[in-house]
C-alpha cells in the first residue's frame, strides 16, 4: 500500500507546482507520508484508524498484535481463546460483557451477571426448561431436556406429582384431573373403573367392592338393592328386574312362579292363590272363567274344554238338544229350546226344505226329502205350474211364474219354435206347428220377401234377404233377363223385359254400337263388333260408296259424300 501512495504522490507532483506536507521529500519518520519508517508497524498515507493501520502506525490493527486496536476490547498477541481475550480480540471472555464466549461454554450474555433475566449469571443458560440444564434459581426442580416427560421430571421442569393436572405416563399416571375424582380418573391417578376398590362419586360409583356382589354393593359400584336392574344374589336377589314385573321375575325380585301368592300379570297371571283354585281363581294363576279349558269346580264348572266339543258345551255345561245353546261339536246345527222355527227343527237341525221334517214354522206345506214327488215341490210346497217352481215329477218342463219368458211358456213346458205355442218372450212373431204358411215361416217369424228364409207357401221363389244376386231378384223372384227386373249382380245393365229400346238390347246389356248386337231401336242397321266389313261400316250403318265413311272393306279408296273431288270420284 505505501507503494501504491508513494507512486500517487509521484503523479500528484508531475501535476502541481504546489507542494504538500506530505508531497515533501521524507524529512525522517513522519506518520501518514505512506513512507515505512523506522519504528513504523504500517504506514498507508493518513492518520486515520480503522484502515488497516492505525493513527500513530504503530500497528497494522490486526488481533494478535499485541496491541489493542479500535473496535478490539483486548489483544493478548495472540488468537487463541480461553487466556482472558477471544481468539477475535473482541472479548475479555467475562460473563457478563454482554459477548456470547461460546468457547468457554457461555449459551448467553446479557451483559450482567444477574439470574433470572433471561441468562444465568454464570452465562451457561438462558434459563429455558428443556435445555437440560435445571435453573433452580427460575424454579426448575428438574430440566430432562426438549420439554418430554419422564419418570423423574414433568415437561415443565417440575417434579412428577399426582394431583399437578398434568398426566406423566412415564411416571406411571394413567390420568391426572388436579388430585380431584372426574368421572374419567381417580383422584390417585389412575384411570376411573368400577371394581378397582376405589369409590368414585363422580363416575357415578355409590361404593366399590373390587369387582363383586356383597350384600351392600353391587358389582357395578351401585348400593345393593331391589329394582335397580342389577341381580345381587349376595344381597338375596334371585333376579331383579328394575322394580317392575317380567314374565320371569317378580318386582321383589324372586323368580316368577305361579302359587307364590304374588300376582305377576307380566309373566300372564291374573290372579295367585297360592297354587289352589277358588271361586275367583284357577290353580294355574288365571282368573276362574268358563271357556280358559281349566276345570274349576269351586267355580261352579261341570266340565271346561275350552268351547264346544262332544262331550262339553261352552257353557261348561253338559250338552243336550233342547237347552237353548248351539254346540256343532255335538252334532247340533242348532238349538231353539226344542221347538220349530224359521231356520231351525226342534230336533235340533238346520231347517232345510227336503230333509224330510215338515217344518210349518219355517214356511213348509210339505217336505218330500231330497227329491220332488207329483204332490210336493222340491221348495216344500204343493205342486202348481206357475208356482215358479219346476217339478219334473210332476211334468213339468218349466216353470216361470205362469208367464212367457224366452225359456218358458207359460204353461210349463220349454219354449220352443214349432210347439203351435206363440211365445213372443221367445222372440216368436207366430207359431204354426213349424210348417211355413202364407203368413208365418217355419221359424216363427212373419213371411217376408228378404227375410232371407225362403218360404214357398208365400209365394217366394226364392230368398236373399232383399239384395240381389246372381240367381235371385231382391223381390224374391228368380233372376232372369227380359222379366223386367234389373239385377246387376246377375250381370245385367238394363232389363227392358226382353225387347230392344233405344238404351237397351234385349240380352239385357246396355245398347252399343260395336258390341255386335243388332239393336234396330237403337238405330243401327248393322252391327259387326265396331269394325269396317264389306256391308257394313264400324259405325253400325250399311256400307253404301258416298255416305262420307271410308270403308275400305268394302273396297273403298276414298269416300266424298258420292261428289267428285281433287282426289277422289
Amino acid at each position: 500500500m505505501g507503494t501504491r501512495l508513494l507512486v500517487i504522490a509521484i503523479f500528484l507532483v508531475g501535476c502541481s507546482t504546489a507542494a504538500t506536507p506530505r508531497e515533501m521529500p521524507d524529512a525522517g519518520g513522519v506518520c501518514g507520508n505512506s513512507t515505512l519508517d523506522p519504528g513504523e508497524a504500517c504506514d498507508d498515507g493518513n492518520t486515520a484508524a480503522g484502515d488497516g493501520c492505525n493513527a500513530d502506525c504503530t500497528s497494522d490493527e490486526s488481533c494478535g498484535n499485541g496491541i489493542t486496536d479500535t473496535g478490539e476490547l483486548c489483544d493478548d498477541g495472540n488468537t487463541v481463546s480461553g487466556d482472558n481475550c477471544s481468539a477475535d480480540c473482541r472479548s475479555d471472555e467475562s460473563c457478563g460483557n454482554g459477548i456470547v464466549d461460546l468457547a468457554l461454554g457461555e449459551s448467553c450474555d446479557d451483559g450482567n451477571s444477574v439470574s433470572s433475566d433471561g441468562c444465568a449469571n454464570n452465562c451457561q443458560s438462558n434459563e429455558a426448561c428443556g435445555n437440560m440444564i435445571v435453573d433452580t434459581q427460575t424454579g426448575e426442580a428438574c430440566d430432562a431436556g426438549n420439554n418430554v416427560a419422564t419418570a423423574t421430571c414433568d415437561p415443565d421442569c417440575s417434579l412428577p406429582n399426582c394431583g399437578d393436572n398434568y398426566r406423566n405416563t412415564a411416571a406411571g399416571e394413567a390420568c391426572d384431573q388436579g388430585g380431584v375424582n372426574t368421572a374419567t380418573c381417580d383422584s390417585n391417578c389412575t384411570t376411573r373403573v368400577c371394581g378397582d376398590n376405589f369409590i368414585n362419586t363422580a363416575g357415578g360409583e355409590t361404593c366399590d367392592t373390587g369387582g363383586v356382589n356383597t350384600s351392600t354393593c353391587d358389582s357395578n359400584c351401585t348400593a345393593a338393592m331391589c329394582g335397580d336392574n342389577f341381580t345381587n344374589s349376595a344381597a338375596g336377589e334371585a333376579c331383579d328386574a328394575g322394580g317392575v314385573n317380567t314374565s320371569t321375575c317378580d318386582s321383589n325380585c324372586t323368580t316368577r312362579v305361579c302359587g307364590d301368592n304374588f300376582v305377576n300379570s307380566a309373566g300372564g297371571e291374573t290372579c295367585d292363590q297360592g297354587g289352589v283354585n277358588t271361586a275367583t281363581c284357577d290353580s294355574n294363576c288365571s282368573a276362574a272363567t268358563c271357556g280358559d279349558s281349566f276345570l274349576n269346580t269351586v267355580a261352579g264348572e261341570v266340565c271346561d274344554q275350552g268351547g264346544n266339543t262332544a262331550t262339553c258345551d261352552s257353557d261348561c255345561t253338559a250338552p243336550s238338544c233342547g237347552d237353548n245353546l248351539l254346540n256343532a261339536a255335538a252334532g247340533e246345527a242348532c238349538d231353539q229350546g226344542g221347538v220349530n222355527t224359521a231356520t231351525c227343527d226342534s230336533n235340533c237341525t238346520t231347517r232345510v226344505c227336503g230333509d224330510s221334517f215338515v217344518n210349518t214354522a219355517g214356511g213348509e206345506t210339505c217336505d218330500p226329502g231330497a227329491t220332488s214327488s207329483a204332490t210336493c215341490d222340491g221348495d216344500c210346497t204343493a205342486v202348481s205350474c206357475g208356482d215358479s217352481y219346476t217339478n219334473a215329477a210332476a211334468g213339468e218342463t218349466c216353470d216361470q211364474g205362469g208367464v212367457n219368458t224366452a225359456t218358458c211358456d207359460s204353461n210349463c213346458t220349454a219354449a220352443t219354435c214349432g210347439d203351435s205355442f206363440l211365445n213372443a218372450a221367445a222372440g216368436e212373431i207366430c207359431d204354426q206347428g213349424g210348417v211355413n204358411t202364407a203368413t208365418c215361416d217355419s221359424n216363427c217369424t212373419a213371411a217376408t220377401c228378404g227375410d232371407s228364409f225362403l218360404n214357398a207357401a208365400a209365394g217366394e221363389i226364392c230368398d236373399q234377404g232383399g239384395v240381389n244376386t246372381a240367381t235371385c231378384d231382391s223381390n224374391c223372384t228368380a233372376a232372369t233377363c227380359g222379366d223386367s227386373f234389373l239385377n246387376a249382380a246377375a250381370g245385367e245393365t238394363c232389363d227392358q223385359g226382353g225387347v230392344n229400346t233405344a238404351t237397351c238390347d234385349s240380352n239385357c246389356s246396355a245398347a252399343v254400337c260395336g258390341d255386335s248386337f243388332l239393336n234396330t231401336a237403337a238405330g243401327e242397321t248393322c252391327d259387326q263388333g265396331g269394325v269396317n266389313t264389306a256391308t257394313c261400316d264400324s259405325n253400325c250403318s250399311a256400307a253404301v260408296c258416298g255416305d262420307s265413311f271410308l270403308n275400305t272393306a268394302a273396297g273403298e279408296t276414298c269416300d266424298q259424300g258420292g261428289v267428285n273431288t281433287a282426289t277422289c270420284d
